[in-house]
């Protein structure tokens, strides 16, 4: 079974596959930034966050936990790397710390969403919060409220996921 972080890890590597080739900012949940040609800006937290992706493809949860700190210490309200980082601390077992991860998320959404509760995003990216605390019917109803504002179907499979997380842990 794929887990959650692979599949987002490689969707994040397949957009961006040489660093080398990006500039200095990097916008994951929009089109590229400033540039022509297809170019990606890329900020420093996200180059880590690519490198940590790079790392959780080939099992390396440990190394993409470092990676996941760095980012986070450079950008604090970076929701995507606590969201990320707590899936990978699932992965090695740090239930605590992933909860942990999910409450920063739920916290910084929550903030946000003060300023923009029309964001469809911040809809998501709290539901994936609550996952990791395994409030799952709050999760599901973030991650629906996301799909009817947005539209976006792919979204749909989160909505598994929780099912099957919640059918889990029964």
């Amino acid at each position: 079974m794929v887990k959650y972080g692979v599949l987002l890890a490689a969707a994040l590597v397949a957009m961006v596959p040489d660093l080398a080739m990006a500039e200095t900012r990097f916008i994951i949940n929009g089109t590229p930034a400033g540039g022509s040609g297809g170019k990606f800006e890329v900020s420093a937290d996200q180059k880590l966050m690519l490198e940590a992706a790079k790392k959780v493809v080939s099992n390396d949860y440990q190394a993409a936990e470092s990676l996941y700190n760095q980012a986070i210490t450079l950008n604090a309200n970076n929701m995507d790397a606590y969201l990320q980082r707590g899936i990978v601390r699932r992965e090695l077992g740090n239930q605590s710390g992933a909860e942990a991860d999910g409450r920063a998320v739920v916290t910084l959404a929550n903030n946000s969403l003060q300023q923009n509760p029309n964001d469809a995003n911040l809809y998501h990216r709290r539901g994936m919060g609550l996952r990791l605390l395994r409030d799952f019917d709050n999760a599901k109803a973030d991650i629906s409220k996301a799909i009817q504002m947005s539209g976006q179907l792919s979204w749909k499979t989160d909505l598994q996921a929780i099912e099957l997380a919640q059918k889990a842990f029964r």
